[in-house]
């Protein structure tokens, strides 16, 4: 019951919910992550380390760069079972409000 509660509380903002659904397109540098949530690098560090400690990211160097991960296949799931998505981009969006508004 604890890593459930650690897992939706790691969950529990705007700008980590950015970074997991920017992460479920594929790795991302920590810096590319800072532009995705809007904020500093030290900010988003500090929600980096909140989600790899909830075994929800994971982290891996590459030279001076820091590279995260979903954790695993699994995670990814899970992630999106609980209604988290890659962000979609304008064109996208407009086919299916398109798709939606053709259906009715």
């Amino acid at each position: 019951m604890v890593g459930l509660a650690r897992f939706f509380k790691a969950l529990s903002d705007e700008r980590r919910l950015r970074i997991v659904s920017a992460l479920l397109e594929g790795e991302q540098e920590a810096g590319w992550l800072a532009v995705a949530a809007g904020r500093d690098r030290t900010t988003v560090s500090r929600h980096l380390q909140l989600l790899v400690e909830a075994g929800i990211l994971q982290r891996r160097r590459d030279g001076r760069r820091v590279i995260y991960s979903i954790a695993s296949a699994s995670m990814a799931g899970r992630l999106r079972r609980v209604g988290i998505a890659p962000p979609v981009t304008q064109p996208e969006l407009e086919g299916r409000i398109r798709d939606f508004l053709t259906g009715q």
